[in-house]
């Protein structure tokens, strides 16, 4: 019992470390923001400071598509106002009405630079932009896009897809304008904002999180296979049937999400399929990883609970599966909730399985905490309550690897028993 305690605090500890590590752009400088659709850069020094994040007020063009020859004129476009970033324009007030996440629209930021900034890059991201097509100009430059903006559905091609553009600004200053069109998730906008700095910082910032994502997915997938190989031995016992399946769930999510190294494999997948894959891979996740939880805490577990989970995870799944991302992207948020109230009850369970004294509780304890604090964490910042960083990779890493140690150290224990 002493030994599973020292590895119960060993894990906690490391809850710093996940977070420390998360923000690869980080530095000791405050980061400014864009005020009024500006952006005050000239006292940053990318060398120096890393790479910023464009966070701040952006002008906002409702149902206007907008090009640099626009601001060219001597007369400007009438603009909507301005708009917080990261953020969706679901509930901004337009003429008195409030945007649902549907619709198309311009968004404007000029950045002030330093004398010395030369050989930038912009590094955009798959959930970059929750509204699914844009095109992007940089200095009267149409430089990026993707999918096809239009301004109904009909007209508009949604596509996934993160990218690095580079520049070199003549002046200093940066004119960025994005044409942005969403008819088919329930969120319109940028929820993560673009990167600039250095041409090297951004490729190596990319290539560290492809590099990640690519550990993860194999140290996630052997891990499936690994405990499918433990049923096969013992098969009485189904915590490892159940924990496989939802570790290859999981890798597989990894692929389909941040760098979406996913589409550089099957170039030809449909934005539609990537998003598919995307939530059922967390929706079918949930009662997998319920029936892992039952089957090592049947006792504390309640049945009628697991069969709410169960039956909750699976309707979700059904309704990804059946219907198109305009209908299915909106059980997002119910879902968020659903996943929360059941990471309350698992932890409620486990503190009634510790003081009925089980063995190898604190192992279950101080993995599943990491993890549900990581997933708390998402849920805000997906929704711009908080501005951190995506933890859950990290916290399902330290998730996954506690509980191959309490199984196995179950497996090793039935061993000998018998």
């Amino acid at each position: 019992m002493k030994q599973l305690k020292i590895i119960f605090i060993l894990l906690l500890m490391s809850i710093p470390f996940m977070a420390c590590n998360t923000n690869q752009s980080t530095t000791q400088k405050t980061s400014p923001k864009a005020v009024n659709g500006v952006l005050d850069l000239q006292d940053w020094d990318f060398e120096k400071d890393g790479v910023i994040k464009l966070d701040g007020e952006w002008e906002f063009y409702w149902e206007q598509f907008l090009t640099p020859e626009d601001f060219g004129h001597m007369t400007l476009p009438p603009m909507t106002g301005v708009i917080e970033l990261p953020g969706e324009w679901n509930g901004y007030e337009v003429n008195g009405k409030l945007l649902t996440g549907y619709g198309y629209a311009t968004y404007r930021l000029q950045v002030l630079l330093k004398n010395n900034n030369h050989f930038l890059a912009l590094k955009t991201s798959a959930i970059s932009t929750a509204a699914t097509a844009h095109v992007l100009y940089v200095n009267e430059e149409k430089i990026g896009h993707n999918g096809k903006v239009g301004k109904t559905r009909e007209t508009t091609t949604p596509k996934y897809s993160p990218y690095i553009v580079t520049m070199t600004p003549n002046d200093n200053q940066l004119d960025i304008i994005i044409q942005i069109s969403n008819f088919s998730y329930n969120k319109g906008s940028m929820i993560v904002p673009f990167r600039l700095g250095k041409q090297d910082q951004i490729y190596t910032i990319r290539e560290k999180s492809i590099a990640f994502e690519l550990f993860l997915f194999g140290s996630i997938f052997i891990m499936g296979l690994y405990h499918f190989g433990l049923f096969a031995l013992r098969r009485k016992d189904k915590s490892p049937l159940y924990f496989g399946l939802y570790c290859l769930l999981l890798a597989v999510r990894t692929l389909v999400t941040n760098e979406v190294y996913f589409m550089s494999m099957f170039q030809s997948t449909s934005w539609e399929m990537l998003v598919r894959i995307d939530f059922l891979t967390a929706y079918l996740a949930a009662p997998a990883f319920a029936m892992f939880v039952y089957s090592i805490f049947p006792n504390q577990f309640s049945v009628p609970i697991l069969y709410v989970i169960e039956f909750i995870g699976i309707i979700l799944s059904i309704i990804v599966f059946l219907t198109p991302a305009k209908i299915y992207t909106n059980t997002l948020q119910m879902y968020e909730l659903f996943l929360v109230l059941s990471c309350i009850y698992i932890m409620y369970m486990l503190v009634i399985a510790t003081h009925q004294k089980q063995d190898d509780t604190y192992i279950f304890i101080a993995g599943f905490l990491i993890l549900f604090l990581a997933v708390i964490n998402d849920i805000l910042y997906d929704n711009n309550i908080i501005q951190t960083a995506f933890l859950v990779p990290y916290g399902f890493f330290i998730f996954i690897f506690s509980q191959s140690f309490m199984l196995s150290l179950r497996f090793s224990k039935s061993f000998i028993q018998t």
